[in-house]
């Protein structure tokens, strides 16, 4: 149902994000390194493995090379400047490797690069657009497969409020979605907060913990489910048996 929808307004795009999708403000990437598509992820505040120009001269982001890694200094733990290598122009030097010395400079400019990471008051952020489009794009289809009548569930695990983002958008989507279960889990801020009552459960408790014991009810519950199925179509050979031996 998600797929022929995403088709429907989106049918030249290659890469159709599955029924899930990941809405995080973690800033480790581990959702796209765990093996989930890059495609079902959106990473509100950026992550550790995109970096940008320091002074933003450009709106754009690169990924460093796998094999990088600090220099650190194990005393005063901090990342001392390297040397450009012999007989290479600084300028020259960051364009065109960047990555080489011990403090990332701007492909572009030369300037020093940083984290494409949002911090407070950050306005020299540069945000990954292309996961921000498709968040947009999957919230659409899944809102209108919602107004079809599929059931869309919000697992929400381990959201705070010291930076509520992310609370806000599952009650968000609690009132524009007309058929969702948002399903907050944390150990201390677990209740509504607004959220209408018939659109929500709270559990008090760890994510590893609810997660493990959700696994357990649902594969309980297939159990139970496939023992039934058995049931029924033991009794409905039972009676084919039956009516034979009658003729």
């Amino acid at each position: 149902m998600f797929e022929e929808a995403w088709k429907e307004k989106h049918p030249d795009d290659p890469n159709v994000p599955s029924p899930f999708f990941i809405y995080t403000s973690n800033v480790d990437n581990h959702s796209v390194t765990a093996g989930f598509s890059k495609h079902e992820v959106v990473q509100i505040h950026g992550h550790i493995e995109l970096w940008q120009c320091s002074d933003r001269c450009v709106s754009d982001t690169w990924t460093p090379p796998r094999d990088f890694v600090f220099d650190i200094d194990k005393e005063s733990m901090l990342a001392h400047p390297s040397p450009i290598p012999e007989g290479k122009d600084a300028h020259d030097h960051a364009l065109n490797e960047g990555f080489s010395s011990n403090h990332p400079q701007c492909k572009f400019c030369g300037k020093l690069s940083r984290p494409a990471i949002l911090m407070f008051g950050d306005w020299g952020w540069v945000s990954d657009g292309d996961e921000g489009i498709r968040w947009t794009y999957w919230n659409e289809t899944a809102r209108k497969i919602s107004s079809q009548g599929a059931k869309v569930v919000v697992l929400e695990i381990g959201c705070g409020k010291n930076v509520p983002t992310v609370r806000w958008n599952s009650e968000t989507m609690s009132k524009t979605f007309p058929n969702i279960k948002v399903i907050r889990i944390n150990p201390d801020f677990h209740l509504a907060d607004g959220i209408d009552a018939s659109k929500f459960q709270g559990i008090q408790s760890t994510g590893l913990e609810a997660l493990t014991l959700i696994e357990e009810a649902m594969q309980e519950e297939d159990l139970i489910q496939r023992m039934k199925e058995m049931e029924t179509s033991s009794s409905k050979v039972d009676g084919d048996a039956d009516g034979d031996g009658q003729k």
